[in-house]
């Protein structure tokens, strides 16, 4: 990601394979006490599957993280995540609250909420450095702010969604099922495509599908991404 993020920066797509990877190689292969410096000293990255698989919108995280050092911005990106986290587990220790018919004392509640985020994947979700927290703040904010009538923010949060896909499209679809607004569809697919146009723009390739299907391709053929060495 923080390569995608550098090749935006340069005016260059990071959905182009060649390209990508020679991005990829300046600022992952040659930076010290990186896990991947001793595997690939010969640049084989074609056949690793060293691709750039996520959407445009993923660019409003990357891009201003991208103008830090690496280890400036992998501290950056805990620090959201932390963030993103909080904003997520307020809404269920809210509605702890208020379903229970004996009262908590808040303390107790957020322990809870607590422990089960350190006994899922959320620790791992931060240490690797993933955006899932965001892209369910996303979804979550999305829901929030449209029960409240604030149709302009709560498509402003779908964009945020949008650059995890595989986690928010269910969460969205149920979002415009239930709601029945052709406002909210309306306005979130115009910030969606406005954000997605200027990151393609910005990238110097106003037609990237070909290009990502491509590394979609390769990466799905890499070694690394076999099924085998897929976790559930």
């Amino acid at each position: 990601m923080y390569a995608g993020g550098v090749c935006w920066l340069a005016g260059q797509s990071p959905y182009d394979r060649k390209i990508f990877q020679e991005f990829w190689q300046d600022e992952i292969l040659t930076l010290s006490n990186r896990p991947f410096k001793q595997e690939k000293q010969e640049g084989d990255l074609d056949n690793y599957g060293i691709m750039f698989p996520y959407p445009p919108t993923l660019g409003v995280i990357v891009i201003p993280l991208a103008l830090f050092s690496w280890d400036t911005a992998m501290s950056l990106l805990g620090f959201i995540n932390i963030v993103f986290l909080l904003l997520i587990a307020f809404p269920p220790a809210e509605l702890i609250k208020r379903s229970l018919n004996t009262p908590l004392a808040p303390g107790k509640i957020w322990f809870a909420v607590g422990l089960g985020c350190l006994f899922s994947a959320v620790p791992a979700v931060i240490y690797t450095g993933q955006t899932s927290l965001i892209a369910f703040a996303g979804c979550l904010g999305a829901i929030y702010f449209f029960q409240r009538g604030n149709i302009l923010i709560a498509s402003a949060f779908i964009i945020l969604a949008s650059i995890k896909p595989p986690l928010s499209l269910l969460f969205i679809i149920y979002l415009f099922i239930m709601a029945r607004s052709w406002r909210l569809i309306g306005w979130s697919s115009l910030f969606v495509g406005i954000t997605t146009l200027s990151i393609v723009i910005l990238g110097g390739d106003y037609n990237p599908l070909p290009e990502y299907i491509d590394s979609l391709t390769h990466r799905a053929s890499g070694g690394f991404n076999k099924p085998i060495n897929m976790p559930g």
